[in-house]
């Protein structure tokens, strides 16, 4: 899981400070055999992970990066990371490689005084 975090103003495109806070978790078993519901709480004094409904990770300080405080996007991807300590050694015999997603639900709160 990762943080990504760009202290600009909103809207703001280069003025990237801090990159990502990439943390490997590990789930316990094989993500791949299987469907699971991941879910990620964000709050202005915290972001917490869950995989099925199971809290696995939560950040509530700004170290190593702050807790995002502008409006986020969403994005899924099917990516490999060039960090073999973080996502393991990518095997290019087993490509192509596919994702399956079974559905996705985006729920957003308002908070008092932002419309």
């Amino acid at each position: 899981m990762n943080v990504y975090y760009n202290p600009g103003d909103d809207g703001a495109e280069l003025n990237y400070g801090y990159r990502g806070t990439p943390v490997q978790i590990d789930l316990g078993f094989d993500a791949s055999e299987d469907f699971h519901r991941y879910a990620i709480e964000w709050e202005p004094t915290g972001i917490k992970w869950f995989v099925d409904d199971k809290l696995i990770h939560e950040r509530t300080s700004w170290d190593p990066t702050p807790i995002p405080h502008l409006p986020m996007q969403f994005f899924i991807n099917l990516w490999s990371s060039r960090s073999e300590e973080f996502a393991g050694r990518l095997a290019l015999e087993g490509g192509p490689a596919h994702s399956d997603i079974r559905s996705i639900r985006l729920q957003g709160h308002k908070r008092a005084g932002v419309s």
